[in-house]
Parts: structure tokens; sequence; C-alpha cells
């Protein structure tokens, strides 16, 4: 069985939603980087969290 993990960030706002696509846009290449895995990047929880938005 295969565990999986989701990471979310919920906005509180309608028009943050906006804020969000752009800002994770430009996170991309900041999470490919602390993201392991062979075949796919994953983010962990402490991780995920430890970005600076």
């Amino acid at each position: 069985m295969r565990s999986y993990q989701l990471n979310s960030a919920i906005p509180y706002e309608a028009d943050s939603v906006y804020y969000g696509y752009f800002t994770f846009k430009d996170l991309k290449e900041a999470m490919l980087a602390i993201g392991g895995g062979v075949t796919m990047a994953n983010v962990n929880k402490t991780k995920f969290e430890s970005l600076k938005v």
C-alpha cells in the first residue's frame, strides 16, 4: 500500500486565490529543491510549512 501526503494552503478570502497561485508558481523551484524522491518530488509537511510566503 502506498502512502500519499497532500499539502494545501487554504485562502481565507476569495481574492487570495490569485496571490496564492502566483506565489506557489514562484516557489516551484524552491519546492523542487527541498523535495526528495526519485520519480516525484516529495515536500513533507515540515518542509512545506518552512517555506516563506
